[in-house]
């Protein structure tokens, strides 16, 4: 009895410990299909569990600085995970050129860049060389006159807004880290592992006692 209990639980381990998470790599080129302009209607970028890199392009559009090229898109954080990190991967900006990235909760994007208003985003940053490697999930859900968030971000669909100020055209890299969250079967899965290891262990001691 208690040699069976063993094996089943052994089994039981292999199976959680063999499903980690694949990482992702590359999910958008914007240089291959550019993002949307439009924050009515962002483009969607499909995410999966692991590591989601975004390349992207901003600055003029026509490297006068008569034309604002702005990044919209969206994504969903799907049920049983999390957005976990936000790490600025690369920045390409020109002496002076400052950069920006809003997320806001939902499939669009309500703020509007001619007259913002920080209250209708989670948060957002102002980003610069020194950000790169770095993650700035935590510093954009610490904005005072932001919704605000704490870290990780749950399941649900969110949108993103970048620009900036540089007149010739910007690049940027961000990697969007999704990680699963045990599913209530696997957490009942895991309490019952317990349970059957704390039996096995009663067992084994009451077949050991003398009395």
């Amino acid at each position: 009895m208690a040699r069976q209990l063993k094996q089943k639980l052994a089994v039981c381990a292999f199976t959680v410990a063999s499903a980690g998470p694949a990482t992702a790599g590359i999910v958008w080129n914007d240089a291959t299909t550019d993002f949307s302009n439009n924050r009515a209607a962002p483009t969607f970028v499909p995410f999966s569990l692991g590591q989601n890199d975004v390349i992207g392009q901003t600055g003029s559009a026509d490297g006068t600085g008569a034309t604002t090229d702005r990044d919209y898109f969206t994504f969903i954080v799907p049920n049983f995970s999390k957005l976990v990190s936000l790490t600025l991967v690369n920045l390409g900006l020109t002496a002076g050129g400052a950069s920006f990235i809003g997320l806001q909760a939902g499939p669009t994007v309500t703020v509007n860049p001619a007259a913002p208003d920080p209250s209708l985003l989670l948060g957002y940053e102002h980003l610069d060389p020194s950000d790169v490697g770095l993650d700035i999930l935590p510093e954009m859900g610490a904005k005072a006159d932001a919704a605000g968030f704490t870290p990780p971000l749950g399941a649900g669909q969110y949108a993103v807004w970048l620009q900036d100020s540089n007149i010739a055209p910007s690049k940027y890299t961000l990697r969007f880290d999704i990680a699963a969250v045990p599913e209530p079967a696997t957490a009942l899965l895991g309490l019952a592992g317990f349970l059957m290891v704390w039996r096995v262990r009663r067992i084994n001691r009451s077949s050991r006692s003398p009395f």
